[in-house]
């Protein structure tokens, strides 16, 4: 079982008091939060902290992904490579013509 399928049955079967039924508000108020670094594409996830720094590269700004916890937590590791890559591939030609 995944871990988005896990939260879900935990939801379903009210373990968690606040759960109002709804995917996407309960991944809001579990707060975890998917980040990608911009030098070398890691990602990584987190629950409370806003501002991450990538251990891989030296320290670069991690920025926050449009992924949700969810989609992160369903995808194998072949998939985390390629959103990786095709981030990087955007981000920096995004970069480039800005400049």
């Amino acid at each position: 079982m995944s871990l988005a399928a896990f939260v879900k049955y935990l939801c379903r079967h009210g373990y968690f008091p606040h759960c109002c039924g709804n995917k996407v508000e309960c991944e809001k108020r579990l707060m975890m939060k998917v980040f990608i670094c911009p030098e070398c594409g890691s990602i990584t996830t987190v629950s409370r902290r806003k501002e991450i720094f990538c251990h891989k590269c030296g320290g670069a700004k991690m920025i926050l992904s449009k992924l949700s916890f969810s989609q992160y937590s369903e995808m194998d590791e072949q998939q985390r490579k390629d959103y990786s890559e095709s981030w990087l591939y955007i981000w920096n030609r995004t970069k480039s013509d800005n400049n």
